[in-house]
């Protein structure tokens, strides 16, 4: 009997230490999912922290491929723009050329005109006085009344750049007006001349 209150007695401190170790694991237990569900709701925090963030973040790529869109249109309007400038700048470039290349012959023309006009003024300036000095030196009284009027000017003494030239248009009136000049004086000379011989000769007759 004493036996058996031993054995019963070992085996309820078995029992009480199995219980307090029951009660210990669940005790952990307890606190493992608390800190479990603590863990969970900041997992859950965080996990909506991402979810906006994933939120703004796919707000943003839309935002940026429209702009990448918007600036890929953009280049290639500038592009085409660009290209239109290119042929834009050949074509003035070979129309300034052409400019500048009938502006070199214009010139070029321009001087030849002016040195051939110079020529001229020159050659009739001498012409001129040459015809001058003849005037000046022929006696009218020494002339016979059979002579003619027309004055003969040697070849040798003329001007060896007395031939024709042509001048472009736009000096043809100034020279004509020059030689219009010089015809007349000589006209009106000869006339002199004659209105003079006729005076002698109506003179000699009486």
């Amino acid at each position: 009997m004493f036996g058996l209150k031993i054995v019963k007695s070992s085996y309820i401190n078995t029992l009480k230490k199995d219980l307090d170790e029951a009660i210990s694991y669940s005790s952990r237990l307890k606190r493992n999912y608390e800190d479990a569900r603590s863990k969970i709701t900041e997992l859950k925090e965080k996990e909506r922290y991402l979810n906006t963030l994933v939120d703004s973040l796919d707000m943003d790529i839309d935002s940026k491929d429209s702009h990448i869109v918007k600036m890929g249109n953009e280049l290639s309007k500038s592009r085409e723009l660009y290209n239109e400038s290119v042929k834009e700048k050949e074509t003035l470039k070979r129309a300034y050329m052409d400019i500048e290349k009938k502006h070199k012959l214009s010139s070029k023309l321009l001087d030849e005109a002016r040195r051939r006009y110079k020529e001229i003024e020159e050659q009739n300036k001498a012409m001129s006085d040459r015809i001058q000095y003849l005037e000046n030196h022929i006696d009218p009284e020494a002339l016979d009344g059979d002579v003619s009027d027309e004055v003969i000017v040697e070849e040798d003494k003329m001007d060896p750049n007395s031939g024709h030239i042509d001048i472009p248009e736009n000096n043809i009136s100034e020279v004509t007006g020059t030689d219009a000049g010089n015809d007349v004086n000589v006209e009106n000379k000869t006339e002199e001349k004659k209105k003079s011989k006729k005076r002698k000769k109506t003179k000699k007759d009486e």
